[in-house]
């Protein structure tokens, strides 16, 4: 149970230490702003961050690979260029003759 809490903590310095903002006994005043919503923004840019850099001492602890950014935003691959056209097509320009 130990290595857990452990790891939190680490999650914890690692988000602090790169947004020093949110270290809530220096910078923010509780109930005067959105505390959770800074702390959670942070969070998730931190994962991005690691994301980017394929590590750090949490996922270096566990042996594990984050995944790629593209895994971890659930990004839906782009459309197909129309090289004619010069542009991506979202829809079938079959429809844009019909007018």
């Amino acid at each position: 149970m130990s290595r857990v809490r452990f790891t939190v903590e680490w999650a914890y310095g690692l988000i602090v230490s790169i947004w020093a903002f949110v270290d809530f006994h220096k910078n923010i005043k509780l109930w005067l702003q959105p505390v959770g919503v800074y702390y959670s923004v942070a969070g998730l840019l931190t994962n991005m961050q690691t994301c980017c850099k394929q590590s750090n001492k949490i996922s270096t602890f566990f042996g594990l690979d984050p995944p790629t950014l593209h895994e971890y935003l659930h990004l839906s691959p782009l459309p197909p260029i129309d090289t004619e056209e010069g542009y991506n097509t979202l829809e079938d320009s079959s429809d844009e003759d019909d007018t």
